[in-house]
C-alpha cells in the first residue's frame, strides 16, 4: 500500500511547503511565499519548482537522456505496482480458497467422527 500511494504521487505534481527552502524564505518571482514543489510529467520528471501560480523553476531542465532513464523507471514502477496489485488479487483469492477448504475438512472430520461413533454403537 505504501508503495501505491508513492505512486499516487509520483503521477502528479506534489509539493513541500515544510521544506528547507520554503522555511528559509523561497519566494516566486512574483514575491510570494511558495513552497517547493516536484512535477513528475514525462517532460519535467522529479524537476522542481516554486508552487505558485506564478511558478518558476527551482532546478535546471533535465537532459533528454536524464528524462528518458527517469521516465522508464516511473514506468517500471507503474508496472510493478499493477503486477503487485494484482498478485494481491490472486492473493485475496486463494486465501478465500483456503478458507473455505479448511471449512470443508472441519465438515468431513465431523462427518467422520460421526459415522465412526455410529458405527461403534452397531458393534
Amino acid at each position: 500500500m505504501f508503495l501505491h500511494a508513492c505512486l499516487e504521487r509520483m503521477t502528479q505534481n506534489s509539493c513541500n511547503s515544510s521544506s528547507s527552502k520554503s522555511k528559509s524564505g523561497a519566494r516566486c518571482k512574483c514575491g510570494t511565499k511558495a513552497p517547493i514543489c516536484t512535477t513528475w510529467t514525462v517532460e519535467n520528471p522529479g524537476r522542481k519548482f516554486l508552487g505558485c501560480s506564478n511558478y518558476k523553476w527551482v532546478e535546471l531542465e533535465i537532459r533528454n537522456k536524464g528524462k528518458e532513464i527517469a521516465n522508464k523507471f516511473i514506468a517500471k514502477m507503474e508496472g510493478m505496482q499493477e503486477r503487485i496489485m494484482e498478485l494481491e488479487r490472486k492473493n485475496e483469492d486463494a486465501q478465500e480458497l483456503c478458507k473455505a477448504l479448511r471449512a470443508e475438512v472441519t465438515r468431513y472430520k465431523f462427518a467422520l467422527e460421526a459415522s465412526k461413533k455410529n458405527g461403534a454403537m452397531l458393534k
